[in-house]
């Protein structure tokens, strides 16, 4: 029972295999250089501020976050300063995804967001992703493998050498190619 505790936790790297649960902690913050989710779960807690300074890896297992995730700095409870890599495993909160800088990666697996708020960065599919709402002020989309987007609002770029379906209404300021 973590209902009480405050916790004020500093690391490096985190590598996880196993089960990780802070979802009823109290409060408090969570710091890593890295986070590698490889199998088992890592449960985040809507009460804890976490940010990974670089790369959060989704290789395996589930990562079970409470909140939305932030690429390319700090803010919001769960962020990434450089990048997010998904390359299989399961991401619960699908609902929004914010990328302000940085990089977001899927390589491997089947993702899919309900909103993709983008102003700066890179998002590069080489696998299966879908994005119900795609907002993209600045910065580049890449799709080599198969990219549904519904309801799009696109400045940047967004390049496709892969399977591109387009769903909704789209509206294009940058360049698609």
């Amino acid at each position: 029972d973590y209902h009480h505790v405050k916790l004020q936790l500093n690391a490096g790297v985190l590598d996880s295999s196993g089960s990780f649960d802070i979802s009823s902690v109290e409060s408090g913050t969570v710091n890593y250089g890295e986070m590698t989710v490889r199998n088992g779960t890592y449960r985040q807690s809507g009460n804890v501020q976490t940010y990974v300074s670089d790369n959060i890896a989704l290789l395996g297992g589930t990562l079970n976050n409470q909140d939305a995730l932030n690429i390319g700095g700090k803010s919001g409870n769960f962020s990434a300063g450089n990048s997010l890599n998904l390359a299989g495993g399961i991401l619960t909160n699908r609902n929004l995804l914010t990328q302000v800088g940085g990089s977001v990666n899927v390589t491997a697996g089947s993702y899919d967001f309900g909103t993709l708020n983008k102003s700066n960065g890179v998002l590069s599919n080489a696998s299966t992703l879908v994005i119900t709402n795609f907002n993209q002020s600045n910065g580049t989309a890449a799709n080599s493998g198969n990219l549904t987007i519904g309801n799009a609002d696109l400045y940047g770029t967004l390049t496709n050498t892969g399977t591109l379906s387009l769903t909704g209404n789209v509206t294009t300021r940058g360049n698609l190619t």
